[in-house]
């Protein structure tokens, strides 16, 4: 018989007359089961990023709350200062007049109360105390020891301590004019730096979004050119079968569906070209023997 001999199929794979034997195709995950895997995965990415999403905007509408609780609080303990500076300034001006009796005393607590909350506050929401704290304080005191001494005296303010009293009560009030001029800036910018945060939440949750459906269309992408080859290169093959050609090779990677059904048409092509050659060969010995 010229030429090479064809190999022939076994159980066992294919047996080329030289003993050499073809392993056979590892078999992976099937179709459906990439399929859904896929799918599965895609689920995950949107679903993860849905919820990663949805707690950063959580975070940021609780932080929103906060900051718009604390600046409410600030701003209303810091008119609660300015209202009792005011009655401090309505009593002093009883007391230096001798209009009538004075409650100073308790105006004066009233202030240090509102001014303590006020710190307070001011220290809980920005980790430190207002850069005009000290003076504001420092005029405070001088305030109260020139009270304390007016009090003292029998015939109460005399008209030095009088003036003493209203030059002391006016650095006071110019000093929480301009505490207020810096809360007010303190809460711009603790507003600004919010409104920031929450643009870059939002772009956060955009990139997120933007990330997983890109992810899951590479994926379903590959996925279906991966399947779309094997299809392909095994209708290739068949096509040539049909048109009489058997050195055409279904050239798959896949171990799944598509590789069984490579490796199904290159048997029935060795087993065909196996049996033309039989017949061919029967041919020439009957011609021969004619």
């Amino acid at each position: 018989m010229d030429g090479p001999v064809p190999a022939r199929f076994t159980l066992n794979g294919w047996r080329d007359m030289d003993g050499l034997t073809a392993e056979p195709r590892k078999r992976g995950m099937k179709i459906r089961a990439q399929i859904l895997m896929a799918f599965g995965i895609v689920v995950g990415l949107l679903w993860g990023s849905a919820i990663v999403a949805s707690l950063e905007l959580r975070d940021q509408g609780a932080s929103g709350y906060n900051v718009a609780h604390d600046v409410a609080m600030l701003e209303r303990e810091l008119g609660d200062l300015r209202v009792a500076l005011g009655e401090v300034q309505t009593e002093t001006a009883v007391l230096t007049s001798a209009a009538g009796e004075s409650e100073i005393a308790g105006a004066a607590e009233s202030l240090d109360a509102a001014y303590a909350a006020f710190l307070a506050s001011y220290e809980s929401m920005f980790g430190a105390q207002p850069a005009t704290a000290a003076e504001v304080s420092a005029a405070w005191e001088q305030y109260r020891d020139t009270l304390a001494g007016a009090a003292a005296a029998p015939d109460g303010a005399s008209g030095g301590q009088a003036i003493a009293l209203e030059s002391r009560l006016q650095t006071v009030e110019a000093g929480v004019g301009d505490l207020a001029t810096e809360v007010d800036e303190a809460l711009e910018d603790l507003l600004l730096a919010h409104q920031v945060k929450s643009r870059d939440a939002v772009i956060t949750v955009i990139a997120l979004q933007v990330g997983a459906t890109a992810l899951a269309l590479v994926l379903a992408f590959s996925l279906a050119r991966r399947i779309g080859r094997g299809v392909l290169a095994v209708k290739g093959a068949l096509d040539a079968l049909a048109g009489g050609d058997l050195t055409v090779a279904a050239t798959v990677r896949n171990r799944d569906e598509i590789g069984a059904m490579a490796d199904a048409l290159a048997v029935a092509q060795r087993a065909l070209a196996s049996t033309i050659a039989g017949v061919a060969d029967s041919a020439r010995t009957v011609a021969a023997a004619a």
